[in-house]
């Protein structure tokens, strides 16, 4: 642009001059027509001549120009593709790094969360397998009975010594008939009282109400409550008849269902209930029952223990009471002694001073004797 102003002001120079020029010739008046036509065509041509030169030289700095303009954009353009190619570099680094290290944590993740799942999966099987087992286990009547009566000993013997319980314990010695458990309860004469505890397990009825449950038919629920009460009558009157036997045994016994969901569904029934105490004399407990009963059997073990203790002491003190009579005795009879000895000890003193008083009357006759001789001489 600077070259483009420069080429201008030189044209404007050359015709402003060459327009004074032929002012002043037009004033002077004295030039001819021929004359002034040589100087318009001298100043054309110098005018044309002026005009390719300076055009030829803005083309060729125009050139110039765009010969420099186009290497510097050239470099430039080099230049930013490079600083970009750099960029994209760098930015294609970091998100590849940042990529890699997110779904290498990302799959991590999910392999941990997969192998729990698997994990889970392998247990649930196994669980499966053995509830099937445990299911298929429990479907005979005596293996029932038996993981009841393990189910019972395990309570036993975690909150009972081994002496305070019995097990098959034969109420009746002229029947076979043996209760599983018998607790020991003690009198306060030393003689010793069962109370018979059975376990029984009645699970065809209860799988038929919790199936009936989950598909909540009415009939069906109350049909199989009905025959679940039965089952448990019947259980409780064989209790009655084959275990109670006073006295050996307590007026009572104790019935003992292992699913705490079967004694909640049991201890609803009121009636139930009242029923097998009053015509069984029989009383239900479960799992969260029985650690209370036991409980107060421990507490009546240890009041007893406390009772037994009590005796001892009292015998204890008594004795002790009759033998410190007897010392008091010897501590009287010690005390004449000591008496008498001191009574002899002051008569043996008042013996001493008379026998020194003599002796020392023996004495004065000896010196008396002894002077009127030597007087006489």
């Amino acid at each position: 642009m600077i070259y483009v102003a420069g080429a201008v002001a030189v044209v404007l120079a050359l015709a402003a001059g060459w327009l004074f020029g032929a002012r002043r010739k037009g004033d002077d008046g004295g030039d001819s027509q021929s004359g002034l036509d040589k100087a318009l065509a001298d100043n054309r041509a110098e005018l044309r001549s002026s005009l390719k030169d300076a055009t030829d030289s803005l083309n060729k700095q125009f050139a110039n120009l765009q010969t420099v303009l186009n290497t510097n954009l050239k470099e430039l353009r080099q230049d930013n593709h490079q600083q970009l190619d750099r960029m994209r570099q760098t930015v294609d680094e970091k998100l590849q790094a940042t990529l890699e290290s997110r779904l290498t944590e990302s799959f991590k993740r999910v392999d941990r969360q997969l192998e729990a799942v698997n994990k889970n999966m392998g247990e649930m099987q196994n669980l499966a397998a053995d509830v099937g087992d445990l299911q298929k286990t429990l479907t005979g009547v005596k293996t029932k009975g038996i993981w009841g009566e393990a189910h019972l000993e395990n309570l036993l013997s975690e909150t009972l010594n081994a002496e305070q319980y019995v097990k098959n314990f034969r109420p009746d010695p002229n029947s076979a008939d043996e209760v599983e458990f018998a607790l020991k309860i003690p009198g306060a004469d030393g003689s010793v009282v069962h109370m018979p505890i059975d376990a029984k397990f009645p699970l065809v009825p209860f799988e038929n109400l919790q199936q009936a449950l989950e598909k909540n038919d009415l009939k069906q629920i109350e049909k199989a409550r009905k025959d679940l009460k039965a089952e448990i009558r019947e259980q409780a009157k064989k209790i009655a008849k084959k275990y109670i036997h006073p006295p050996v045994t307590t007026d009572f016994a104790i019935m003992y269902l292992p699913l705490e969901s079967l004694y909640a569904e049991a201890s609803q029934q009121t009636d139930l209930i009242e029923d097998l105490r009053r015509q069984h004399r029989v009383n239900l407990v479960g799992p969260s029952t029985i650690l209370p009963m036991i409980g107060l059997l421990n507490m009546g073990y240890r009041t007893l223990a406390i009772q037994q203790r009590v005796g001892e002491v009292w015998q204890i003190l008594t004795d002790t009471q009759a033998e410190f009579g007897k010392f008091g005795d010897l501590l009287d009879k010690a005390q004449k002694k000591l008496t008498e000895a001191s009574n002899v000890i002051e008569s043996a003193g008042s013996k001493t001073r008379n026998i020194e008083g003599k002796l020392k009357k023996v004495q004065r006759i000896d010196m008396e004797e002894a002077g009127g001789g030597l007087l006489g001489k």
